[in-house]
This record gives structure tokens, C-alpha cells and sequence, in this order.
């Protein structure tokens, strides 16, 4: 899915206007841009609850008890000292037989569209989609 439209919906769920055409052509042009565009429609909803990139990982370990890597759409590393993201907000861990996968939509995606993930095993490597939550977490175990 391109950014751009994950600004555009992002925009869509607010009362405020979608983005301007003058700002749009930019995106078209240059798509770099439109990550900047993304985080600041984020911050005029959400206001003063951001947080930072490592803090919201943090967050998922201790709700969830696995690791995670957040990523920008196409696979790059976010830095952690990136700012402008919402708080993970789940306070109970996701259900054992519960699948990485499925997780990633049902939680992380929900939470953070635009974004990616990986969900890593206890040795630091990112988790199959079919993996069970009850298996990642027992690797942290060894």
C-alpha cells in the first residue's frame, strides 16, 4: 500500500480536511515527503500523546513479552529516537494461540496504519506469520 493513501485515510478519519493539492503533487514527487505528512496528521489528532519509536517498543515487550522492530511502510528501520507516534494503548497481552500475523493486523496495524513490524523470536530474528504467540514468547524462555 503506498503512503500516500495511508495519509489520506489517516486524514479521513479526523474532521479536519484531507490533505491540500498543492501538498499531494509534492508527495506525488517526492515520496519521502509524504512520511512527514503521515506523522503530522497523526499529531493534530492526537495532540500531546505522542511518543517516542522505542518507547512504544518498549510498551509492546512489556504488555505483549515479545520484541518488535517498527518499520516505515517499505521495510526501512525507524530510528528510536523517532518522535510522533501514539502510545501503544493495549494493557492485556494478546492470547497465546493468537498468530504473529494476526497480531500484526488485529493490533499493530490498527494502531499504527502506515507502519510495519516485525515481531522477533527469542534469538532476535523476525517471527514466521503463522507462528503461534504462546511459541515466541517461550523462545525468550531458553
Amino acid at each position: 500500500m503506498p503512503v500516500f493513501s495511508t495519509a489520506a485515510a489517516l486524514a479521513s478519519k479526523s474532521e479536519k480536511p484531507d490533505i491540500p493539492s498543492e501538498r499531494r503533487e509534492l508527495v506525488e514527487r517526492d515520496p519521502k515527503l509524504d512520511d512527514r505528512i503521515a506523522f503530522q496528521i497523526i499529531r493534530q489528532n492526537l495532540g500531546d500523546q505522542m511518543a517516542l519509536v522505542k518507547n512504544v517498543e518498549k510498551r509492546i515487550w512489556d504488555v505483549e513479552h515479545f520484541d518488535v522492530v517498527i518499520k516505515h511502510s517499505d521495510g526501512r528501520d525507524m530510528r528510536g529516537d523517532r518522535q510522533g507516534i501514539p502510545m501503544y494503548d493495549k494493557s492485556r497481552m494478546a492470547k497465546e494461540s493468537t498468530t504473529v500475523s494476526a497480531w500484526k493486523t488485529q493490533r499493530f496495524h490498527a494502531a499504527y496504519p502506515g507502519l510495519d513490524v516485525d515481531v522477533l523470536d527469542g534469538l532476535g530474528e523476525p517471527a514466521n506469520g503463522n507462528t503461534l504467540l504462546s511459541s515466541v514468547r517461550e523462545s525468550y524462555e531458553d
